[in-house]
């Protein structure tokens, strides 16, 4: 990745190990390149990112029976338990992220709770590569709208008043079917970067 000019690294690292091990952790770490961990919403994790000490930490939900990440955290009614674990890394120095849905209420939340930044997940599901979990979620975004269209009429609206940087995350499918260029262009007006 220092090779080919990357300007970070992200890894996640899940509670059951599946993705990467702590040696990985322990190794990535100590190379030159700004790190971003990503982690449960828990305080096992919350003392591994403090001891590692990465420049980003992305607080993810995550739960054993599913492949990868399937949705973003719910910020409505669980700030306290997200600021107490917001309060030691900001104590650190260490930049934080949440991985939310894309709806204002939980950006209105993170924005309280002293996130810095917000991940906003853009649903999509293939049927033939996805198993039935994520199919669901994606499912129950649809249902409620959460299309790229929808996303970014909504970070529009909240443009003016947002004082943190938004990055939209999502699968390449949507990025191709309204065209990189439209689809990067209208993420740029609305005020997102993309991941």
């Amino acid at each position: 990745a220092i090779k080919f000019g990357a300007d970070s690294i992200t890894i996640h690292l899940r509670e059951d190990r599946r993705h990467i091990k702590d040696d990985d952790l322990k190794k990535l770490s100590k190379t030159k390149i700004p790190l971003n961990l990503e982690i449960a919403c828990n305080y096992k994790m919350l003392k591994i990112a403090l001891n590692t000490n990465p420049k980003f930490v992305c607080l993810v939900p995550e739960k054993r029976e599913e492949l990868t990440t399937e949705g973003g955290l719910a910020v409505i009614g669980h700030e306290d338990r997200l600021a107490d674990m917001l309060g030691p890394l900001k104590e650190a120095g260490i930049r934080l992220s949440l991985f939310i849905e894309a709806n204002e209420a939980d950006i209105d939340s993170a924005k309280r709770i002293g996130a810095d930044i917000v991940e906003l997940g853009i649903p999509y599901s293939d049927p033939l590569a996805d198993g039935p979990v994520i199919q669901a979620s994606a499912f129950r975004a649809l249902e409620q709208q959460t299309t790229p269209a929808k996303v970014m009429e909504m970070l529009t609206g909240l443009k003016d008043r947002l004082t943190m940087p938004v990055i939209l995350f999502t699968y390449t499918n949507p990025l191709l079917n309204r065209g990189p260029e439209r689809f990067f262009a209208e993420a740029a007006a609305a005020g997102a970067g993309c991941r």
